[in-house]
């Protein structure tokens, strides 16, 4: 059932770009400034963890193919989600560039590490680091953010980007 909405989703998405004018269209669960903020532990597979401690939680957010083309935010390293990743449920995930930073010194580093939010999850593969986002305000700085693949269409927010708005 999930994957049937979320194919809708996906169909929309397709409709919404094929109209005169627009760029690039995606979804998201936590639109940038709309506060929005859930939090979990993150795991990192080639860091060591005493057994009666957490790590810093992190924000994370569910985005789909393309939402930080349509948010005007670059991929610094890696690749984005393709809609074979979500089909096919990839153990893939992105990252902000001072999640990276802070957890292995760079963008290109992070790159093939492994993170989860409960060790007893399976561990993902980040593939892309995107540039930092201040979903806090502009006078606050960007969170470390962990971006999972949008794996159902529950509570979506729609972006497009026009061509006037640039490419």
């Amino acid at each position: 059932l999930q994957m049937r909405g979320l194919g809708f989703h996906e169909e929309l998405v397709d409709r919404l770009a094929a109209l005169p004018g627009v760029s690039s269209v995606s979804f998201i669960n936590g639109l940038p400034m709309s506060s929005f903020s859930s939090q979990d532990p993150i795991f990192a597979s080639d860091h060591t963890y005493a057994a009666d401690t957490i790590p810093p939680l992190r924000r994370f957010i569910r985005v789909a193919p393309g939402a930080f083309k349509a948010l005007g935010t670059p991929l610094v390293a890696g690749r984005d989600y393709d809609w074979t990743d979500i089909h096919e449920r990839r153990q893939f995930v992105l990252i902000s560039e001072n999640f990276a930073r802070e957890y292995w010194g760079s963008a290109a580093e992070a790159i093939g590490k492994r993170i989860c939010s409960n060790p007893n999850d399976p561990w993902s593969e980040v593939i892309g680091v995107v540039a930092d986002i201040r979903h806090d305000g502009v006078d606050r700085p960007a969170p470390s953010t962990v971006y999972w693949p949008v794996r159902s269409s529950r509570s979506p927010t729609f972006m497009l980007r026009g061509t006037r708005a640039g490419t």
